[in-house]
């Protein structure tokens, strides 16, 4: 249903819908006139327009009005997720039909604009609408959900919208998705109000699937990211309907409501703070399926919602209500009535102490005479407010006002009443009169004539104060400070000691811990409110002092942002004040070349204790290993914690261009980044195209003006080649064999050229393509060989000539050119021998046609990287890249001056080399690296990118880079101790004991057991003494791959480092798994109990005797987190001096360069004092607050039956909510309040 004024005589109509209206559920829309007397029968009929009897259109499922066409007139927007287009089932349109709408019966092809959907998918696609102005040029827009793919469109209003929209792909102006698969993103849309108090209307996106709705503000911010996640309760279908829900609490932010599927919908008013919502609950069944927003019913001034339970038939409409004249009070209504307890706050628009009600004669002023009036405030004044008084005076009577004392200048004109009682009101200027939290004197002075002030029945005066406030209540505010209050309140209830309560027991305010002793009060917390509503009182403030006068500047001198947070008085001891400093503060030291240099790598900080400190009791603090950067850092390229891997990446004049796979097995996608190619940052990572499919083996190819993209969409026999540019992807061959390993190239004038693998199993052939801006060409196999074909590799020149390399059998590189005309012959190329694997090739070409190639030749161990080149009369004898072994994963790039760029990954990380007639020597990029790919400017520079811990990182320049430097081997020393410190180091055998081989071939494996003491914080170090032949292996850390490694002729330690993620604080697992060949691994005497294996083909077996170990060594010397300091307060009090303030040196050290951050220093210490320092006072309240703030949090409802019924107790509504107390445990311990507040807020 949907409701607005279609036909243009400014009254609402009301449209309804019958999706489901013959067996058929085509679906028609009915339009009924409003006015005085609407009639029950339609006044407009909307049959789907494309024809009556089509099978499950759904027509008229969503509904919404707008004026999106900017003609004054309201139109109406009809969503058919139910549409079947292109034999897909379920694809879903929506219609918009100009206003005004005549009467009549509109039929097929009578809409205005027809909304497709953007892909070939059974999306649901009108699922929900919603017709706003998201974009905030005063147009409305169309929003369209479409939920079995997480998307939902927007297609901004216009005067001139085309009658039909996404008949050529996505024509929408902005495509909303969820990162989460299957979270029915796009099942519910609407207008969200003014979220975020910017002037905009903001939307709202259910996905129930996932429990969850996004806000996305509109206007100037209107972009893909939501702002707002909004989370419900695991498997509730939170989400299921959305909806705005007005400004509420009238503080300038709109709120929202948000629907379930478990009978439930909350009602967010302050979304906008991260505050909780009031949910609204009833049995019917289906309720909270449908949420809106109805306007103002009862017209009391503030925004209603209704819910629907549309399958119990059933509409429930809320009216929120707010506190009215709300007050709090220290104390219960004893205390009160007794004079023990104190109110601390109220929201009134009068004070006063008379009824209203004039009784008898009033009191008679002559002139030169005044009268008092004392009026407790409980908020803090600063504006002007209005002294009323009830008066009357035969003559014109002039007076001045006194508050505390201090005369204000009131200047009003004379009082004239002419013998009639009347109410008198006085401006008091907020910026001079000075009003106090509590009683205030009121004097009024009459300068001339005779004033009568009336008085009630109880004699009192009928003077007030009118204050600058509105009810009802809608605002939120910070009490004054109450920490009087309760001091008062502690001072008139004694605490009883442990005989007087075995007597008499315990008075209901005490608390005690009989299994500690401790024991305190419990302050009741007295809340009042004349109407239902609801109270939050949050960010309960305290601040205490030490019982000495302590400069926090001089006894943390290092450090900033000090906060003495409270006096913990756990024991006392007489002529001592235990207490302690803590805070939210830090030291950032920065330990540069020239301090490891110069400073033997020390910096030191100070910590000072006060004079008359005699004993510390805890010391401990935070210590955090940061790193610091240099140019030869490298750059991650996107933030996610999902698996990042296999990235490609291309380079123009200006920019560089990345694209990789993200996360694994069915979620994965391919994303794409982009950076200017002379500074940073990375743009943020976006996904090529949005789609739900699975995505894998990217492709890349730039010219000066766009990005060209290809990669693999589905999986197994489903998977296809899709391409996109400037995001919009489309499948480019239609085959329905599997296809996958696309290679894309491109040349300046936009002509893209693919090639991929087609087919499965031995049947695989190498397709080609190109797409010359207007259409891909016939897909054709470049080779007719009946061999399997795989890993293509693709280049093209200016000419259009494409050139191809490809494995073929295997175990072959092949190649051949297209010269515009025919594939050349395939041929062998890169041949060793007869007998050389090959595998993995890459190729390049210039401009004159020379081709550039490079593979690897061998397996295992043996692999190595070949080059060659074609100078178009044959191709140059294969040349080794550099002289180790098992290189993999070669990519080349030519410059301009016909220089040969490589890169490759070996054992010990990625490596790069150029030709120039002679391979340069071969530069280590990084030591820690997969997967490298390479590009190269127009200047000849290189940019590369890798993969590493799941991770995408770049470089440009042919150096070798760091991921930042991090303190290496810290500690910290106070006193000549050494109080923390980071070295990881397990060697659990003697360097200087006999020394035994075993020799271990492909098949076999070892494992050795490591305790670690400390929490890894850094990358781990491996050194593993093996070696004696040729040999691969795989290595493990508790059973999960860290990486491969080798072993050469030469006996020596093999250095492996490993990521921090995969070890684990005490028993960790070393595995060694030999891939290939035979070496010697060698064990000797451990210096403690053993139980390390081996397995050698055919048994598992300990090494000979439980004192031998496996020489593999384990470090850990790179500090990158966060650990607290075991108590050091020892060493402290080894430094003090009792009579004098004591300074304390703290050194700091590293071994290299990084950051290492002291924070929160917490120091507990005995103090001398006096017993006049040692009264307790406890107070208990809610929640445990964090170590580092004193916030506690209360939530009081005030509901209607809070309320007594009697016209006696309305007028008296003081009733103790039982929940209002901040009580019972936990306590904080404080003594020597010098402010309490209370933060509030209402709703």
């Amino acid at each position: 249903m949907a409701c607005g004024d279609v036909n243009n005589d400014s009254i609402s109509d009301v449209i309804v819908c019958a999706h489901e209206n013959d067996t058929t559920d085509t679906g028609v829309v009915y339009v009924y006139y409003g006015g005085a007397t609407p009639s029950s029968h339609p006044d407009v009929t909307i049959d789907n327009p494309r024809g009556t009897g089509k099978s499950s259109g759904w027509f008229g499922y969503s509904l919404a009005c707008g004026d999106v066409n900017d003609d004054t007139c309201t139109d109406l927007l009809i969503g058919a997720p139910g549409v079947e287009e292109n034999m897909t089932s379920n694809r879903g349109n929506a219609f918009v039909y100009y206003g005004p709408i005549s009467s009549g019966d509109y039929g097929k092809d009578n809409e205005s604009v027809k909304l497709y959907n953007p892909y070939n998918s059974s999306d649901f696609f009108g699922i929900s609408v919603a017709c706003f102005d998201i974009n905030g040029d005063g147009t409305s827009d169309i929003v369209i959900g479409a939920n079995a793919t997480n998307r939902t469109y927007v297609r901004f209003g216009d005067a001139s919208l085309p009658r039909k929209i996404n008949t050529g792909g996505n024509e929408m102006n902005l495509t909303l998705y969820d990162d989460e698969s299957n979270s029915e993103f796009g099942i519910s849309v609407s207008r969200a109000g003014d979220v975020n108090n910017d002037g905009a209307d903001d939307l709202i996106v259910g996905a129930s699937a996932n429990d969850t709705a996004h806000i996305f503000y509109g206007g100037s911010l209107l972009d893909e990211c939501a702002d707002i996640n909004l989370t419900g309760e695991s498997g509730s279908g939170f989400g299921r309907s959305v909806s705005a829900s007005g400004d509420v609490d009238n503080d300038g932010y709109a709120g929202v409501i948000v629907g379930t599927s478990d009978d439930l919908a909350g009602a967010f008013y302050d979304v906008n703070l991260d505050v909780s919502p009031f949910n609204l609950s009833e049995s019917d069944a289906g309720f909270g399926s449908v949420v809106s927003d109805i306007g103002d019913v009862d017209a009391d001034g503030i925004p209603d919602i209704a819910v629907g339970a549309p399958d119990d038939g059933r509409v429930y409409v809320y009216t929120p209500r707010f506190p009215e004249e709300p007050w709090l009070a220290v104390g219960n209504e004893t205390d009160l009535a007794n004079g023990n307890g104190t109110k601390v706050w109220e929201y009134t628009t009068v004070i006063k102490t008379d009824d209203g009600n004039l009784s008898g004669s009033g009191i008679t002023i002559p002139a030169g005479n005044s009268i008092n009036k004392t009026l407790p405030i409980y908020r803090e004044i600063t504006s002007d407010t209005f002294l009323s008084m009830n008066v009357s005076t035969t003559a014109p009577t002039n007076v001045t006002i006194s508050v505390n004392g201090v005369e204000v200048n009131a200047s009003s004109p004379a009082i004239d009443t002419s013998g009639n009682w009347a109410w008198h009101n006085i401006t008091l200027p907020g910026d001079i009169t000075e009003w106090r939290i509590g009683d205030n004197n009121i004097t009024i002075n009459v300068t001339s004539g005779t004033l009568e002030i009336g008085k009630d029945k109880f004699n009192k005066s009928m003077i007030r104060v009118i204050l600058p406030i509105t009810q009802p209540l809608k605002t939120t505010e910070t009490t004054s400070d109450f920490a009087d209050a309760i001091n008062d309140w502690m001072d008139t209830h004694p605490l009883n000691n442990a005989t007087t309560y075995l007597l008499t027991g315990l008075p209901k305010y005490q608390w005690i811990n009989l299994s500690t002793n401790d024991t305190g009060w419990a302050v009741p917390f007295l809340l009042h409110s004349n109407s239902s509503g609801a109270i939050n009182m949050t960010n309960l403030y305290i601040k205490a002092t030490p019982s000495l006068d302590e400069n926090l500047d001089a006894l943390l001198p290092d450090f900033v942002e000090y906060n003495v947070i409270f006096a913990y008085l756990d024991t006392l001891t007489k002529g001592h004040v235990y207490t302690f400093s803590d805070g939210s503060y830090e030291n950032i030291l920065n330990f540069t070349d020239d301090v490891i240099k110069n400073n033997d790598g020390n910096l030191t900080a100070h910590i000072l204790l006060p004079e008359n400190t005699t004993e510390v009791y805890i010391a401990r603090m935070d210590v955090s290993g940061d790193p610091v950067y240099d140019t030869a850092a490298a750059e991650r390229v996107n933030i996610s914690t999902k698996h990042q891997h296999d990235p490609c990446i291309a380079v123009n004049n200006s920019s560089v261009m990345l694209i990789w796979t993200q996360d694994d097995g069915a979620n994965q996608q391919v994303y794409s980044a982009i950076r200017s190619i002379s500074a940073k940052p990375w743009s943020q990572a976006v996904q090529v195209n949005a789609s739900s499919n699975r995505q894998q083996a990217g492709t890349l190819g730039v010219n000066n003006s766009n990005m060209f993209a290809a990669w693999a969409e589905g999986h197994g026999a489903n998977c296809r080649i899709y391409y996109a540019e400037n995001g919009i992807g489309t499948e480019v061959n239609a085959s329905s064999e599997t296809q996958t390993e696309p290679s894309l190239a491109v040349n300046s004038t936009g002509h893209v050229f693919l090639a991929w693998t087609q087919g499965s199993g031995g049947t695989r052939r190498i397709y080609y393509s190109e797409y010359n801006r207007t259409a891909w060409s016939l897909p054709v196999p470049v080779n007719s060989s009946s061999h399997a074909q795989t890993s293509p590799s693709l280049a093209v020149n200016e000419t259009g000539w494409a050139f191809l390399a490809w494995v073929e059998d295997s175990k072959k590189i092949y190649y051949s050119e297209y010269n515009r005309t025919a594939w050349s012959p395939a041929m062998q190329i890169m041949q060793i021998s007869s007998a050389a694997h090959q595998s993995s090739p890459t190729i390049a070409v210039n401009d004159s046609g020379w081709v550039f190639a490079a593979g690897v030749h061998g397996t295992g161990v043996n692999e190595r990287i070949y080059y060659s080149e074609y100078n178009r009369t044959g191709w140059s004898t294969p040349v080794r890249v550099g002289d180790e072994v098992r290189q993999t994963n070669p990519d080349i790039a030519i410059d301009s001056k016909n220089h040969t760029h490589i890169v490759w990954e070996q054992s010990d990380g990625i490596y790069y080399s150029v030709y120039d007639g002679n391979w340069s020597t071969p530069i280590m990029i990084t030591d820690d690296g997969q997967n490298p790919t390479i590009a190269v400017d127009s200047d000849a520079n290189p940019h590369i990118a890798w993969e590493r811990n799941d991770e995408i990182w770049y470089a440009s320049g042919a150096s070798q880079t760091n991921y930042g430097h991090y303190p290496r081997l810290p500690y910290i020393v106070i006193n000549g101790t050494k109080i923390w410190e980071y070295n990881i180091t397990e060697i659990n055998y003697n360097d200087t004991s006999t020394e035994y081989q075993m020799p271990l071939c492909n098949g076999s494996s070892l494992s050795k057991t490591f305790d670690i003491d400390d929490t890894v914080e850094g990358p781990v170090n491996l050194s593993i003494y093996a070696g004696g032949n040729n040999s691969s292996f795989d290595l493990y850390v508790n059973d999960v791959y860290a990486r491969s490694g080798y072993t050469n002729d030469t006996v020596t330690e093999q250095n492996i480092t490993t990521p921090q993620n995969l070890w684990r604080k005490n028993r960790n697992t070393v595995r060694i798994n030999v891939t290939s060949g035979c070496t010697d691994w060698y064990y000797t005497n451990s210096t403690g109990n053993s139980d390390d294996w081996y397995y050698n083909q055919t048994d598992y077996k300990y090494l000979p005797d439980e004192d031998n170990t496996w020489m593999i060594r384990l470090y850990g010397h790179e500090y990158r987190g966060t650990e607290t300091t075991d108590d050091f307060s020892d060493v402290l009090n080894r430094c003090l001096n009792p009579n004098a303030t004591t300074e304390i040196e703290v050194t700091i050290h590293s071994d290299s360069e990084g950051n290492i951050t002291l924070s929160r220093l917490r120091i507990y210490y005995y103090i001398c004092g006096n017993e006049t320092h040692v009264t307790q006072k406890r107070i208990i309240t809610h929640g445990v607050p964090p170590s580092d703030s004193v916030t506690a949090t209360k939530l009081v409802t005030i509901q209607y039956t809070d309320i007594p019924n009697s016209t006696e107790a309305i007028n008296d509504a003081e009733k103790r909510i039982p929940d209002a107390s901040m009580a019972p445990a936990p306590i904080i311990d404080l003594w020597n309040l010098v402010e309490v507040r209370l933060e509030m807020w209402y709703r």
